[in-house]
C-alpha cells in the first residue's frame, strides 16, 4: 500500500504502457522501447507518484519523455558507433585529374627558279682545203657551226598544315593512419568520455516521484513491521 499517493506498481497494474506515454516518446530504435521501458518501471517499481491522480502523473511522464528523448536518441546514436580507440588519424584521400594539350602548325612558301644561257661552237678540218671560209684564204673539208640559247623558270608553291591534340588522364589514392599520443592517454581518455545513457533518462523523470521510498509494509501483531524500509521509517532518497 502507498503511504501518500500511489505507487508506480499499481500504476502499471491498472494502466497500459499506452496510457501511460510509454509507447508515445520518440525512440532512436522501436526496438528498443520495451528495454526502456522495463528499466524505467524496476527503477522506480516502489516509488510513489508525486502527483495527486494518475491521469496527472501519466500526462507529465508523456510531455517529460516527449521533451528528452529527442536529446538522448543521439546520446543512443553516438554510442552505438564502432571504432578504434587507439586511433587517432583515418585519413584517405583521392585525386583525379585530366590534361588536354593540343597544338598546330601551318606554314606556306614559293619557291621560283630561273634559268638562262647561251652557246655557240666552231669546228673546221684544214688538211684538205677546198672551200674558203674567209679573206684570209683558209680553207676547210669540213666544217661545223652551231649555236643555241637555252631559258627557262619555275616556281612551286609549298603549303604545309598540321595539328595534334591529346588528354591524359591521372588517379591517385592514399590511406594514413595512426595516432597522435601514446595508448595509455588514448585509453584513458576514451574511459573518460563512457557514459550510461539509459542512467542518464531515468534521471530525467526523478521527479516525477516522491523522493521517499514506500514502506510497503504489512503489521504482523501490535506495531511490528516487517520488511528493511521499517528499521528506518519512510526509507531513503536516492
Amino acid at each position: 500500500m502507498a503511504d501518500f499517493t500511489i505507487s508506480l506498481r499499481d500504476v502499471c497494474a491498472r494502466y497500459s504502457d499506452a496510457e501511460l506515454g510509454l509507447e508515445a516518446y520518440p525512440i532512436f530504435d522501436e526496438s528498443y522501447r520495451p528495454h526502456l521501458n522495463k528499466l524505467i518501471k524496476d527503477h522506480y517499481w516502489f516509488r510513489e507518484t508525486a502527483y495527486e491522480t494518475v491521469a496527472m502523473f501519466a500526462h507529465q511522464l508523456r510531455h517529460r519523455l516527449e521533451l528528452v528523448m529527442p536529446y538522448y536518441n543521439q546520446l543512443y546514436e553516438s554510442a552505438r558507433i564502432k571504432f578504434d580507440p587507439l586511433s587517432t588519424m583515418d585519413v584517405s584521400s583521392v585525386s583525379d585529374g585530366t590534361h588536354t594539350s593540343s597544338s598546330s602548325n601551318e606554314g606556306s612558301g614559293t619557291t621560283k627558279n630561273r634559268t638562262s644561257g647561251a652557246a655557240e661552237s666552231d669546228s673546221r678540218d684544214m688538211r684538205y682545203p677546198d672551200t674558203a671560209i674567209n679573206q684570209h684564204g683558209d680553207y676547210a673539208v669540213a666544217g661545223t657551226k652551231s649555236g643555241g640559247r637555252t631559258e627557262g623558270a619555275s616556281e612551286t608553291d609549298n603549303t604545309s598544315k598540321s595539328s595534334a591534340k591529346g588528354d591524359e588522364t591521372t588517379h591517385a589514392t592514399s590511406h594514413s593512419t595512426g595516432r597522435s599520443q601514446s595508448a595509455s592517454s588514448l585509453i584513458m581518455e576514451y574511459r573518460a568520455s563512457l557514459i550510461n545513457v539509459d542512467r542518464m533518462v531515468l534521471g530525467e523523470i526523478a521527479d516525477l516521484f516522491f523522493g521517499l521510498w514506500t514502506s510497503n509494509d504489512n503489521y504482523v501483531g501490535g506495531d511490528m513491521y516487517m520488511g528493511f524500509g521499517a528499521m528506518w521509517g519512510w526509507g531513503y532518497w536516492i
